[in-house]
């Protein structure tokens, strides 16, 4: 499948506007996501239509905690990333998976996904797992598919999209869990996304003034993130204290080995938002 939001260059080599890496990919080479390929000087998305998990989930673990609650959902992930987050969760499938390995993977139609919507008994189809955005041209084509039959998508998501393809992709999309991992300088040491910060506001913003029902979560990492709360805060405040924002606790994964976020940690920062009038904060993983 050919893929979109690219630019041709010199020797063949491709630049991906997908994300603001930007990543110039020569020949045989893949960007910092893997699945975007190129190909003989064309832009292919290796993971199109090829879900290497599929699951049914409560809304609540997306965690989406306003949105249908009680429901179920089908979670579906293609796989990749466009961050290296050193406390990654889903390692193996969103920076280690090999994309090699999707040409073993059957192609999956919109017909197959939309029947295993109706048998599972829900209407709500999650993008999950890893960073559906990077599996952009399958995300966006089966979002309009499962929207168009009556039924609804959420998007669990880094947001660390270019605006042209976030505006895009927007509409197709009833409710999105979006990640907000720290400061500028979190994103750009630990998550390895220069300019994150800018961008997923930018997005967030976006997607909420154009009707999409947001939820934030953001991990909770000691001598880290809680150093930074303040200015998440103010700037999540500045868009809406409406937005529901989970507080997870962490643990050590992945290449990050700093000790595990304690209950009362993940409390007090919980109780420092909601002095800011947010309406709705949630604690995770405690």
């Amino acid at each position: 499948m050919e893929a979109r939001y690219w630019s041709p260059m010199n020797d063949q080599q491709l630049r991906c506007d997908l994300c603001p890496h930007r990543c110039v990919i020569a020949p045989g080479n893949s960007g910092i996501c893997r699945i975007r390929h190129n190909r003989g000087g064309r832009m292919e998305a290796l993971s199109y239509g090829r879900v290497i998990s599929t699951h049914i989930d409560p809304i609540e673990k997306k965690p989406l905690a306003r949105f249908f609650p009680g429901q179920g959902t089908l979670s579906i992930s293609c796989g990749g990333c466009n961050m290296r987050c050193q406390h990654c969760q889903n390692f193996p499938i969103s920076c280690e998976f090999s994309p090699d390995l999707y040409e073993q993977i059957p192609v999956l139609s919109f017909a197959h996904i939309l029947a295993q919507l109706k048998k599972s008994g829900t209407s709500i189809l999650s993008f999950t797992y890893a960073e559906p955005s990077i599996a952009y041209e399958f995300t966006i084509d089966c979002a309009r598919a499962v929207r168009e039959a009556g039924m609804h998508t959420a998007l669990i998501t880094n947001g660390y999209l270019s605006d042209a393809p976030w505006q895009e992709l927007t509409p197709w999309i009833s409710a999105m869990n979006i990640d907000l991992k720290g400061d500028e300088g979190i994103y750009r040491t630990i998550c390895k996304a220069p300019g994150g910060y800018g961008q997923v506001l930018r997005n967030i913003a976006t997607a909420f003034e154009a009707g999409v029902h947001i939820e934030l979560t953001t991990l909770l990492i000691p001598s880290i993130t809680d150093t930074v709360m303040d200015q998440l805060i103010e700037d999540v405040c500045a868009i809406s204290t409406t937005i529901p924002w989970h507080i997870s606790a962490y643990f050590p994964r992945y290449q990050s080995h700093e000790p595990a976020t304690t209950r009362e940690q993940v409390l007090r920062v919980a109780d420092k938002i909601r002095e800011k009038k947010c309406n709705f904060v949630y604690t995770g993983n405690i």
